[in-house]
């Protein structure tokens, strides 16, 4: 089992970071977490992309980490009505996402 360490955005190389690179798999998997977004099917959304950033290299993870970040936050606006964690879960995604153009 890999272990991911949990480090903040600021404590990371960023001159490092680059656009992922996926496979067949992941990017069928992507493309199927799009879909369900659009669905509103948060949580699922949330699953596919997680199987793809278990994957991808440390450079690449934190665009990931940031869309499933969102979904988690509707997940938890629309069906758990948890807004504190879901407000916590945007901010945190907005300094991610905010990395890529």
């Amino acid at each position: 089992m890999r272990h991911f360490s949990k480090k903040r955005i600021e404590d990371r190389d960023l001159s490092r970071l680059q656009e992922p690179r996926l496979t067949f798999f992941q990017r069928r998997r992507f493309l199927e977490g799009i879909e369900r977004f659009n669905r509103r099917l948060f949580w699922e959304a949330h699953e596919c992309w997680e199987e793809v950033w278990k994957e991808c290299s440390e450079e690449s993870r934190i665009f990931f980490q940031g869309i499933i970040q969102v979904a988690a936050a509707y997940h938890l606006i629309l069906v758990k009505r948890r807004f504190v964690g879901a407000r916590n879960n945007f901010e945190k995604s907005l300094s991610k996402l905010n990395l890529f153009q």
